[in-house]
């Protein structure tokens, strides 16, 4: 269930603000901004939620999601599509998202023209993660021939031409550090406040310049891994203790116990949560399309039929979060670290993230075992309401 409204008091919730838990909170909202955090007693006419002790912590953010429910950019009605996700995602808990999509031109001028007609959509849609188009070949995993090109400051200016209120509506972009040229296309982005990010690589550590505000596309996916001999960009956030990195934590794109290891000697301030999610993400099992090409779902991992390469998550953050709250690898408060705050932080998200004054109202609640309960939800036209 979720709901929007802009003004209301939470009371006996167990909110997760400030990196702990602050239990039996009472947390007042006013036009859809948190006013407040308190332990007093509410005295207010505003409406009332008893949370009766659930756990109270910021919207999702999933910065990496190419489809779920049902939804991706492939189908026709591409509006339908970016507001079935944004739907189904908020339903889950998960507020905020970015659409990834396998760099193509022509797909990222419709989508350009869909959030233009449909403004709205920009209150859950933060922008564009495009795979590409300046990455290896060798690593290109599920990613089109067709979708990479090499270093080309001329079709990257084409590229974020495409606006939405005078800002690139491409908001991350994967690329491989080790392209000839590749150093023009960092500047450019950074200029353009697109956040830069180091995957689909064949790169090697011992080829890599020191990266300042280093962000890693899902880590040990698509590039060299920890190879005793000669490591590759896998390496980089052990190594550089600046560098933020996303992670898949569906037991399928990484090993449970490499997820393990890596929580024990990186803890989670700097670790993204995503899904990589495609269409039947958060559905379970089932078959389709994608780019043309049949694809299953075994209700964990999506692949491509005919070669069985694995091209995406079947699992929301929502649930692979719970999943290594169960196994014990976070407990509540991380939870929120790495789905919800430190996507923010990347994309450098000021008004939502975490609980605290003056951000916006994005909650969701959850019970003891980190199922979601209820989202909150700011307020905003055209969205679907469900009570």
């Amino acid at each position: 269930m979720y709901t929007t409204t802009d003004t209301f008091v939470l009371v006996h919730a167990n909110v997760i603000s400030d990196g702990r838990m602050i239990e039996d909170a009472t947390i007042s909202v006013r036009n859809g901004i948190i006013q407040s955090i308190t332990t007093e007693s509410s005295r207010t006419k505003d409406p009332l939620i008893d949370c009766a002790g659930l756990t109270v912590g910021p919207g999702l953010i999933d910065m990496h999601i190419h489809g779920c429910g049902g939804f991706d950019t492939t189908q026709q009605n591409l509006a339908e599509n970016i507001q079935g996700m944004a739907a189904f995602l908020q339903e889950h808990g998960i507020t905020s998202f970015q659409l990834a999509i396998a760099m193509d031109f022509e797909l990222l001028t419709e989508i350009g023209k869909v959030v233009d007609a449909h403004p709205e959509l920009m209150n859950n849609l933060i922008g564009v993660y495009t795979e590409g188009p300046f990455i290896a070949l060798e690593k290109k995993g599920g990613i089109p021939n067709e979708s990479i090109k090499a270093p080309d400051e001329g079709y990257l200016n084409r590229i974020l031409s495409i606006e939405h209120e005078q800002k690139p509506i491409v908001t991350t972009m994967t690329t491989a550090p080790e392209l000839d040229g590749i150093d023009t296309i960092h500047t450019r982005l950074q200029e353009a406040g697109v956040v830069v990010a180091s995957g689909h690589s064949q790169v090697y550590f011992d080829q890599l310049t020191q990266m300042k505000d280093a962000h890693i596309t899902h880590l040990y996916n698509a590039m060299v891994g920890l190879a005793h001999r000669r490591p590759g960009l896998a390496l980089l956030p052990f190594m550089n203790k600046d560098a933020t990195y996303e992670l898949i934590c569906d037991y399928v794109h990484v090993d449970k116990e490499m997820i393990h290891f890596t929580l024990e000697r990186l803890g989670t301030s700097r670790m993204c949560l995503i899904s990589d999610g495609m269409s039947f993400c958060g559905r379970g099992k089932g078959t389709g399309r994608y780019l043309g090409k049949d694809i299953h779902s075994d209700g964990k991992a999506c692949y491509y039929s005919d070669s069985n390469i694995l091209i995406g998550s079947g699992m929301l953050i929502c649930d692979t979060a719970r999943q290594l709250y169960a196994d014990g690898f976070i407990d509540k408060v991380q939870f929120f670290e790495i789905a919800a705050t430190n996507p923010s932080r990347v994309l450098k998200l000021t008004d939502r993230g975490t609980i605290e004054p003056g951000k916006t109202a994005d909650l969701v609640l959850m019970d003891d075992d980190m199922h979601v309960v209820r989202t909150i939800k700011r307020s905003i036209p055209n969205i679907p309401q469900e009570s």
